[in-house]
């Protein structure tokens, strides 16, 4: 009141809260609510370690057939180079039996096996890269 007068003064001029602020909030805070108890009722999602552990082992291949994969790409590529299994070995440093029996897969080759015959059949970086690994997983 001044002079005798009443001023009325309007909720949203003086900042107080007025009816569509407070019912965006209760609207907000409902649907907060909401949300935290959908989400106590769905089941968790994340895997549990066993089924990640199983699934992990079927996907990776196992070293008996990594082994006879390099085995036989060695050969392809021996074969590729036009060596025979002794002239391989004489250029790689190697047993012509230990070049035998790592084609067979009767033997795991080592990874200084594995570079000296890339470098004996005379196999581009990107070939020489894709075996090392193959033979590192061997090795693992």
């Amino acid at each position: 009141m001044s002079n005798g007068r009443l001023v009325t003064v309007r909720a949203h001029i003086r900042r107080l809260p007025t009816r569509t602020v407070i019912t965006a909030g209760a609207v907000l805070t409902a649907l907060a609510i909401v949300v935290l108890v959908v989400s106590a009722l769905l089941p968790d999602s994340t895997p549990e370690p066993s089924d990640v552990a199983a699934r992990s082992q079927t996907t990776a291949a196992p070293a008996p057939v990594t082994r006879a994969y390099l085995a036989a790409e060695l050969r392809r590529l021996r074969e590729g180079a036009g060596l025979s299994a002794a002239n391989a070995g004489r250029r790689a440093g190697i047993d012509e039996q230990r070049v035998t029996r790592i084609e067979s897969g009767g033997v795991r080759p080592t990874a200084r096996d594995v570079s000296a015959l890339c470098e004996a059949y005379e196999l581009s970086p990107e070939e020489r890269n894709r075996l090392m690994f193959v033979q590192y997983q061997l090795d693992r």
